[in-house]
This record gives C-alpha cells, sequence and structure tokens, in this order.
C-alpha cells in the first residue's frame, strides 16, 4: 500500500480510541492529511462476543476515494479479515467486525478511487515537542484494540497486582480493564511534583494544600482499592541547599531532593498527611530511589541523613497510625543500591521500615538478605513497588524491542518475582509519557532522555499495546491471586515451564524457543480435564498433534496432579542480571591509584609518587605496508577517589592531525577508552568515551552507556552526546598531546567507589598522520575490532 500525499487530501483527524466524553487529555494535534474514526468502547476495548466497531466523525474524503479497505492483523503481523466497504456506507457506518477469537489485533484503513486500484493508507500522525522546542512529526496508521476473553475480578483484600498511580483519577477506567486491585499513589509533593513546586502540599511552613492530593484518594476509595502513598521531595523553605533549585537533573529539582534541615519539619508532614487519610491509606513509603549521592535523580543527599529521615518518618506514622505499614524506599538492582542498603543497615535503619521494597526489573529480595544477614537484621517481606515492566529507555543500545519481546521479558520477569518471593508486584505505569516507540530515535538524537513505559499508548491516541492484553489475561487466569511457586521444568524440544498456584488452581506457564506440538511436551497426554490458553486469551486444543508457536506463552490448567512428577526439574527461570561473559584469560593488568591524579584538569600538575601504566601496550597498523612509527609512544595514569576518576593519558605523537567529527572522532588523533561498569564482561554493562583535540577545541564525548533500565541517575549523560558532568582538558605540548580527565561515578552509572575493588578498563590511543587512521597503540583488547568488554585489562590498587 502506498502513502496518501498530504497535499491531495483535506484536512482530516486521527482515528480516536476513547469514548467521546472520557478522551484521556492528550496534547497531540491532527496533522493536515490524517483521519479520525472512532471506536465505541473506550480506549479501544471489547470484550468476545461484542462488535468491534470504528466510525467517522469527521467526513472531508476526497472524492476520488470511492473504496475503502480494512485490513485487520493479529498480535504476530498476519492479516486476519480484510473488508472493502463503499465510501458512502463507510462515511455513514464506518466499519465493524465481529471477532471469534480474542486477543490483540490492528486494524489499517486504506481508500481508493477504484477497487482494482492499490489502496492508500489513510495516514495518522503524531507530534512530541523537545526541552529546546523542536518538534518531530511521527506516523502511526495501524489502530490498535483489544478482544478480552474474560474480565479478572479484581481481590481488593488481597491487593497482590498494583499500577503505580499519578495524581490523576482520569487512569481509572484505563485499570479497570487490566484488573488491578492496589493503586501505589506516587507521590505526596512535600515539596513538589517532580519539578513543579505549584503541586506542593506544605509550600510554607504550616501551611497544608491537599486539594491535588484529595481527589485521587477519594477516587480510588470509592472504587474500593487498597492504596499505599509515597512521601517525596522536600519543600524549598526547609532544604539544606536552596541555591540548588534550578539545578534540574532528568526530571526534579535538586535543592528539594534532600533531607531537610530541621527533621521535625518531615516529621509535622509526615503526622498530618497520616491523620488526614487514614481511615483511606494504611501504607506509606518514605522517599524514592534513595541512593548513593549522584546515583538517583531523587536523592543527593548521605545515606546517614536517609536514615535520620527513615526514622523520623517511621517513628511520625506509628504515633498517628500503629497499625500502618511503612515501605523502605525503593531500591533498584544495582551495586550502588546494594551499597546504600549496606550503608544503612550499618547505621540501624532495620527497626523502621515493615517491607522492603524494590523497584526495576529481575530484581530479588537475596540481594539484600545477605545484607541483612552480616548485621542480624530480620529479612522484611519484598514487594516489587515499581516494577519496569515494558519499561524501555534511550540509554539501551540497538533498535527498541518488538512488543512481543517486552511481553516476554515482562512475564518471565513475574515468573521470577513469584520465585523469589516477592508477595506484591506493582506495573510502573498505565500510559506512556511523552515518548512512544517510534519516537526512540527522536530523543536519542536529542541527547534528551526519555521512556516508554505504559501498557497503554498516548500517542496520537489512547490505545492497547500487547503487553495490556496479556497481563489482563494473566490476572483472569489466576484469578487476581498467586498463592505460591511450586517448581520449574524442562519440557524438552526447547519449552520450559513454571508452576504456580493460584486462586483458581495450578497453572503450567509454558514458553517456546521455537515451534513444537503438544505431544511432544506431553507424550502421554493431558487427560479430559486439561484446559491450554495462549497468553491473548484464546482456548487451544490439548490433541497432540496441535502446533505451540515461540510467539505465545501457554496456561495449562486442570491437569491432574500425577503429571507434575513426571516432568522434568530443572532451573529454567534465572535472571538475565546473573549473565556473565566468559572472561578472556591472561587478562592484562595494571594500576589504578588511589586519590586524586592533579588538582584540576586545567592545570599541569600531577600528582608525586603515582604509578604509571607504561607496560602491556600493543600496537597495530592499518595502512598496507605500514610500521610502527618510531615517535608514536604513549602512557596513563589513573586515580579512583570517592568522588570519581582522574585519567592522564600522555601521547608523544610529533604531527596532531584531527578533523573528524562525531561519530569518527576516532579515525584521527583521538584516545578512546571504556569501563565495564557492571563487571559482567557483556557489551551492554560498558560506557565508552572518546576525547580528541578538535579544530573547534577539544571534545569528550560518551559513544555508548551502561544500560540503566529504569534508574535514573544524576549527573549523568546519554550515550552519542558531549559528557556534560566532569572536567577535561586536552592540549599540545613539545611534540605531546596531553588528556586530563576527571569523570564523576554518575558518568559511570552503576559503577560505584569501592577502593578494595578492581576496575576493569580498556584504552586505545589513535594515530593520524594525514593519511588516514595509520596506527593505534592499545592497553588490553576488546576496543579496537569488536568491542568486547570479556577482553578488557584489571585495574588494582597498588600494594601497601
Amino acid at each position: 500500500m502506498s502513502r496518501f500525499p498530504l497535499s491531495t487530501m483535506g484536512r482530516l483527524l486521527i482515528l480516536i480510541t476513547c469514548c467521546l466524553g472520557a478522551v484521556l487529555p492528550c496534547t497531540t494535534q491532527a496533522a493536515e492529511g490524517d483521519v479520525t474514526l472512532l471506536p465505541d468502547r473506550y480506549a479501544a476495548w471489547w470484550s468476545l462476543g461484542e462488535t468491534v466497531s470504528f466510525k467517522p466523525i469527521l467526513v472531508e474524503v476526497p472524492a476520488s476515494m470511492t473504496v475503502f479497505t480494512a485490513t485487520v492483523f493479529d498480535s504476530s503481523g498476519k492479516e486476519v479479515r480484510r473488508d472493502k466497504l463503499a465510501r458512502q456506507p463507510f462515511l455513514d457506518e464506518g466499519w465493524s467486525w465481529k471477532p471469534e477469537q480474542p486477543g490483540f489485533y490492528e486494524v489499517e484503513f486504506a481508500g481508493a478511487a477504484t477497487e482494482t486500484e492499490s489502496p492508500t493508507v489513510l495516514p495518522s500522525h503524531f507530534t512530541v515537542k523537545l526541552k529546546d522546542g523542536k518538534i518531530g512529526e511521527f506516523e502511526h496508521n495501524r489502530y490498535q484494540f483489544v478482544i478480552a476473553a474474560r474480565q479478572p475480578k479484581p481481590d481488593f483484600a488481597r491487593a497482590q497486582f498494583g499500577f503505580s498511580c499519578g495524581l490523576s483519577p482520569k487512569v481509572l477506567k484505563l485499570v479497570k480493564l487490566i484488573g488491578f486491585d492496589f493503586a501505589f499513589i506516587q507521590a505526596i509533593p512535600w515539596g513538589a511534583q517532580f519539578t513543579n513546586e505549584k503541586m506542593a502540599v506544605e509550600p510554607k511552613k504550616g501551611e497544608f494544600h491537599w486539594e491535588h492530593f484529595d481527589p485521587i484518594v477519594e477516587a480510588l476509595r470509592k472504587d474500593g482499592f487498597s492504596m499505599a502513598a509515597q512521601f517525596l521531595s522536600t519543600p524549598l523553605w526547609a532544604s539544606p541547599c536552596p541555591e540548588k533549585f534550578d539545578q534540574i537533573n532528568i526530571g526534579t529539582r535538586e535543592a528539594l531532593m534532600y533531607a531537610p534541615k530541621d527533621m521535625d519539619d518531615f516529621s509535622n508532614f509526615v503526622r498530618e498527611a497520616v491523620k488526614r487519610y487514614k481511615d483511606r491509606i494504611k501504607i506509606w513509603e518514605i522517599w524514592n530511589e534513595p541512593n548513593i549521592p549522584g546515583q538517583s535523580i531523587f536523592w543527593y543527599d548521605t545515606a546517614e541523613n536517609y536514615t535520620r529521615l527513615l526514622k523520623a518518618g517511621y517513628k511520625a506514622v506509628k504515633e498517628v497510625q500503629p497499625e500502618a505499614e511503612v515501605w523502605l524506599g525503593g531500591l533498584g538492582p544495582r551495586t550502588s543500591y546494594f551499597e546504600f542498603y549496606n550503608q544503612i543497615q550499618k547505621l540501624g535503619a532495620s527497626d523502621s521500615f515493615d517491607i522492603l521494597s524494590l523497584h526495576g526489573t529481575w530484581n530479588s529480595p537475596e540481594y539484600f538478605y545477605a545484607i541483612d544477614d552480616v548485621y542480624k537484621a530480620p529479612h522484611r517481606p519484598a514487594i516489587m513497588s515499581e516494577w519496569h515492566a515494558i519499561l524501555h529507555n534511550i540509554s539501551e543500545t540497538g533498535p527498541h524491542p518488538s512488543e512481543r519481546e517486552l511481553s516476554k521479558r515482562m512475564m518471565l520477569d513475574q515468573l521470577y518475582q513469584f520465585k523469589r518471593g516477592v508477595v506484591r508486584s506493582i506495573f510502573f505505569t498505565l500510559t506512556n509519557g511523552n515518548a512512544e516507540v517510534e519516537t526512540t530515535d527522536f530523543f536519542k538524537k536529542a541527547h534528551q532522555f526519555s521512556q516508554t513505559y505504559g501498557i497503554f499508548r498516548s500517542k496520537p491516541r489512547i490505545e492497547p499495546r500487547l503487553a495490556a492484553v496479556i497481563y489482563q489475561f494473566f490476572l483472569a487466569q489466576v484469578g487476581n491471586r498467586v498463592t505460591g511457586y511450586i517448581d520449574e521444568y524442562d519440557l524438552g524440544s526447547g519449552a520450559a515451564g513454571v508452576l504456580i498456584d493460584t486462586a483458581i488452581g495450578k497453572q503450567l506457564v509454558i514458553w517456546l524457543e521455537k515451534p513444537t506440538t503438544v505431544k511432544a511436551l506431553f507424550p502421554k497426554g493431558l487427560g479430559s480435564s486439561a484446559q491450554l490458553n495462549d497468553w491473548e486469551g484464546r482456548t487451544i486444543s490439548t490433541a497432540g498433534e496441535t502446533p505451540l508457536s515461540p510467539d505465545h506463552f501457554y496456561y495449562l490448567s486442570g491437569a491432574q496432579d500425577a503429571l507434575w512428577p513426571s516432568l522434568t526439574k530443572a532451573e529454567v527461570l534465572t535472571s538475565p542480571r546473573n549473565n556473565r561473559a566468559n572472561m578472556a584469560a591472561n587478562l592484562i593488568a595494571g594500576v589504578v591509584n588511589l586519590g586524586t591524579v592533579f588538582d584540576s584538569a586545567a592545570g599541569s600538575d600531577i600528582r608525586p609518587k603515582l604509578v604509571w601504566n607504561d607496560a602491556n601496550w600493543n600496537v597495530q597498523t592499518f595502512a598496507p605496508g605500514a610500521v610502527k612509527a618510531p615517535d608514536f609512544n604513549s602512557t596513563f595514569v589513573i586515580g579512583s577517589t570517592e568522588q570519581g576518576i582522574d585519567l592522564v593519558v600522555d601521547v608523544t605523537d610529533a604531527k596532531h592531525v584531527q578533523n573528524e567529527t562525531s561519530p569518527a572522532f576516532g579515525k584521527g588523533d583521538s584516545i578512546q577508552f571504556s569501563f565495564d561498569c557492571d563487571g559482567s564482561g557483556r557489551t551492554v554493562g560498558s560506557t565508552d568515551f572518546i576525547a580528541a583535540l578538535t579544530p573547534g577545541g577539544p571534545v569528550l564525548w560518551k559513544s555508548a552507556a551502561a544500560q540503566v533500565g529504569g534508574d535514573l541517575p544524576a549527573k549523568w549523560t546519554p550515550a552519542d552526546a558531549p559528557v556534560a558532568n566532569g572536567e577535561f582538558a586536552i592540549r599540545r605540548e613539545n611534540g605531546h598531546t596531553i588528556y586530563r580527565i576527571r569523570l564523576p561515578w554518575s558518568e559511570l552509572y552503576p559503577l560505584i567507589y569501592k577502593p578494595e575493588r578492581q576496575l576493569r578498563f580498556a584504552l586505545v590511543v589513535n594515530n593520524n598522520n594525514g593519511t588516514g587512521r595509520e596506527s593505534c597503540r592499545e592497553w588490553a583488547g576488546g576496543i579496537e575490532g569488536q568491542r568486547n568488554p570479556a577482553f578488557y585489562g584489571v585495574l588494582r590498587a597498588p600494594s601497601r
């Protein structure tokens, strides 16, 4: 199908996926040439047995279009239906279809002058706006909709499956479609809602404004939800650092992310909030993602001050509401969070929270319980209070994962939570914000942070993503309650399964690596009582030759208990965070000095008695017949402090040539260096830099960033951008190029300072004498040629 030339169409609108009178606000405007039809169900969500219907609401369609086509695709992209409609019936009645199977579908509308002419897709565009005012326009021409097999019945008493909730009640219609039974309100903004201080509950000491918070609490109460609320952000008047108010990192004001000067002010605020809502809110979380300074945009203060804040908040809550449950601020599955937890436990935090609150994906309480054991602290029950089930951000390399890949990750991670004893899962979040799948590259090229995370799109309209129907059917299939993880199995033929106990009996959740059949997995048969469903809710025959596809997960229920002992037990559900590359043998070893290397990058001083890395260099030549240049040499010295890394590289090179631009700085005289930031030896865990002295001045470029997932590190630069934090200088001096670089740990996220820890590092010095990249000197492998952190060298502190 072709795309309709905008210049030949009148003004048409977008296919809206919300009922009139119930449309969520959206800044998207119709582009010239777009088309508007309206589904007769909110958010394009129907139940099996209902008729799907889209009707035009504005009909300025070119007179030349006389025939319209509606083509329906299933979740695998396979065409399942095509309808042709004459002009007037389409304009008057739109298109309708009564599906026989539940699941996720897309419909694409097109028009043509005649039945024999190739139809032209009716376009649907949306725009997003960057911080600098630049606007990007994108197409999303297929209209996503769901046919739900059956509706879950929320278990408000158990409240095991929840959603992250802002301050708008408008999302509750979407919540009801999925079947969540618990709401986590993020947050009660003591000082500001992210950067918006106008939302502060206590903008002046003793002056409380609850008008922004009351509506969502009351709406949740009316709908029967159990709920929790989070305390977050210190008002400017209470902050110890008011001068940092205008310092904004991604989405918070730095001045508001410190503990207050007077902890009594926080205690008073907590007491007022609990007094007001204690009849409706029984659970309170103390802050969001506290971490080592620089590692989270929500906390710039120390572990000592968070411990004080936690203790004060816990005491204030219990004074007013003794039966309340208090959560520790949510912690991610990163080294920095483990170290932060270690510090607060050492300070005696264990008696000031009832629940261990986890964030991210593939997180496990075991990381934190090991630290509890060191301090003889009790293991608190664990919840996933901010589950980044399908979150994707621009720090992640490669194309945006497919909807199926994200859904598979979501389901495996949910099962992993059951395995690790997580007692509540809270989905983050219902709808995407300013970013959609199509906008990833746009934000990346602009070096602006963005994420997609919702199970509903918000642009160009509210409509479900594949994960929405998959999670909705999961809740229906387990009766909104999983009472236990039982075991896991290798089913053969590239298939695996996890057995869980649910409110409606045992369920074997099955996934595949390749196509197979029911008989291949269960050669003895399943019996007459067994039922098989795919993850979109379709009933699958249990007959032996029924094909099973790796495109779906499957639920086996109603099987006889005699089946389970016949299956092969095996550990099939493992966290990808535990994956480690096979490190190369005989790694290059060098020295990292403890302490600074220089006072200032702009200066010329070098601290005395440092150990330089003169040895273990390898030279590669690239020009045909080239030999090692006698005047090309290099050495480096590196230092590690609590603040970050100092690096000085001294390159002997008589002729300096650097006329390249990003991302090709490496073709000219330059250095490239990289750290294995998560210690895994995998490319997703490394952060890479290029430094070059160009005609326009020195440049320090971050060419790759270790994946941060849903974490929001402060003072951090995404990949393919000039480094925004730290300091650097490059100068030519007597036939030498001297690179002086100071990086804060935040730019190496998730790497943190530990004096006893070895660093995994590699360095390449590039040489161009005017005829192209002639040669390079490399310290350790893994940069030149194929990028592979498994070959990085090891830097250790000098022996004392």
